[in-house]
């Protein structure tokens, strides 16, 4: 079964941000346009997000 390639590289993150990503108590709110890019965005960050191991919780907003 074929793989689907990752256009994007692993990015440096900034020790600084890994180790609030890793809090329970923090929240990262993203705003989203619900588009493609908006979706592909949000794609990315949940796999980061497994990958890393982040106790965050991630709120995804959409406002006209």
């Amino acid at each position: 079964m074929p793989q689907q390639l990752s256009l994007l590289q692993d990015p440096e993150i900034p020790e600084i941000i890994d180790v609030l990503l890793n809090r329970e108590d923090c929240v990262l709110a993203v705003s989203i346009s619900a588009g493609k890019d908006s979706q592909a965005m949000l794609n990315w960050l949940a796999d980061q997000r497994k990958r890393r191991g982040w106790r965050c919780q991630v709120l995804a907003i959409h406002a006209d």
